[in-house]
C-alpha cells in the first residue's frame, strides 16, 4: 500500500470504490494501484526489484509492505535484531538463500 501516487508505474485508477483493512480494524478507501520499481545496495550490489498490484490510498502517511502478500508472492520475510537491539527484515525468494532487500525497523514495529 502506497501514498505516493508519483512512485506507481503503470497507474490505474479505480472506477468504483474499493475499502481495504488495516491492521488496526479501521477502512480506508483505495483510489487505484500501480507497481513500485525500486533499487537497494546489499553489500556494494545494487539489486532492482518490483512489487505488483501496489494500492493507492491517500490516507496513509507511510508506505506498507504486507507480509501475507508477499508471501502469497512467494517471498519470505525473516524478522531479526542486530546487536544494538534496531530491528530489520531481510526479504528474499522462498526457495533461494540470497536476499532480495531489507528493511529497516522506523518506528515502533513498522519497517
Amino acid at each position: 500500500m502506497c501514498h505516493s501516487k508519483e512512485i506507481l508505474k503503470h497507474f490505474v485508477k479505480y472506477d468504483h470504490r474499493n475499502d481495504v483493512s488495516l491492521g488496526n480494524g479501521s477502512k480506508v478507501s483505495i483510489f487505484g494501484e500501480g507497481k513500485v520499481v525500486a533499487g537497494v545496495a546489499l553489500e556494494g550490489i545494487l539489486k532492482i526489484f518490483e512489487i505488483k498490484r501496489v494500492l493507492y490510498l491517500t490516507t496513509l502517511t507511510c508506505n506498507l509492505l504486507s507480509v501475507s502478500e508477499m508471501r502469497k508472492a512467494g517471498l519470505k520475510t525473516k524478522f531479526s535484531s542486530d546487536q544494538n537491539n534496531k530491528g530489520f527484515c531481510e526479504i528474499s525468494k522462498a526457495n533461494e538463500k540470497e536476499v532480495i532487500t531489507v528493511a529497516l525497523e522506523r518506528i515502533e514495529g513498522l519497517y
